[in-house]
């Protein structure tokens, strides 16, 4: 990560898991229809246009880890809050999206999402420009400089 600039990785997981929706067959393992409003339009056709390009061994062995670890993460997080957890800490959320496409079950969940401030101002920012508001049940708290 660069000084001053938001994370370059954070935003190509959000293209990945925006590749999944677009070039891989239903059932998706992880639906994320909200990960596409990070990511400019001309990546987007990109990836309606030329989906040959990401169904390379490599690319798709990185799609899976990449909507693996988010699926089973909030599959954990959906065990915890029946078993009573009302808090939840998303440490380096970078674009991740799940506070905003939120299922039922997390509406009573206090959120908070950790990570360097420069990518939170650009991810809200992104955000708020699609007509995106931050949800009630969400707080943000910065690490790094």
């Amino acid at each position: 990560m660069r000084e001053g600039e938001a994370s370059s990785t954070a935003l190509r997981a959000s293209a990945i898991r925006t590749a999944h929706q677009i070039v891989d067959d239903s059932p998706h393992i992880l639906e994320d229809a909200i990960s596409s409003l990070l990511l400019d339009d001309a990546v987007i056709e990109r990836m309606r246009r030329e989906p040959e390009v990401y169904r390379s061994m490599v690319a798709r062995g990185l799609r899976s880890h990449i909507v693996l670890r988010s699926r089973y993460a909030e599959d954990e997080l959906r065990d915890a809050t029946i078993r009573g957890v009302t808090q939840c800490m998303n440490v380096g959320a970078g674009y991740d999206t799940f506070s905003y496409r939120q299922p039922e079950w997390a509406a009573h969940l206090q959120i908070v999402e950790l990570d360097h401030p420069v990518t939170q101002r650009e991810k809200r920012a992104y955000f708020a420009a699609k007509g995106l508001k931050d949800p009630d049940n969400l707080a943000f708290t910065c690490g790094g400089s």
